[in-house]
């Protein structure tokens, strides 16, 4: 069995107009109707994003991107995925800071992990 660091935190609350797989999430746009003619967008946190539009939400770790049909949005984050015994071995481990995954000491995770003492067999998804 592998050790998993789950450092992937998503934003994905999947109500009927959602559809959820893996690192990445689905809202159906919405349409408005402007000056007599339907107007699709896709709304994020009180926003309204027209089709085309790309931006990352650095609070929920999330890049996303509208188009005519949906807001799809990845996270910004991995998951690390080690084998039992490269963790047993390895002084460091994987945390999550900001947006960005970095390395630490085991005995303190305040201070980074030499890159030499990462272990090198790891899966990131």
């Amino acid at each position: 069995m592998n050790v998993v660091y789950n450092v992937v935190i998503l934003l994905a609350i999947c109500v009927s107009s959602s559809k959820c797989s893996g690192g990445q999430f689905l809202i159906e746009t919405l349409t408005a109707e402007e000056n007599g003619y339907p107007v699709h967008y896709c709304e994020w946190k009180g926003s309204r994003f027209l089709p085309g539009t790309n931006f990352k939400d650095y609070d929920k770790c999330v890049q996303c991107k509208c188009s005519n049909k949906y807001l799809s949005c990845n996270s910004l984050l991995e998951t690390i995925i080690l084998k039992p015994e490269d963790d047993e071995l390895s002084e460091c481990k994987p945390v999550k800071t900001g947006c960005e995954v970095k390395w630490v000491l085991k005995t303190s995770v305040t201070i980074q992990c030499p890159v030499h003492k990462i272990p090198k067999h790891q899966a990131v998804i």
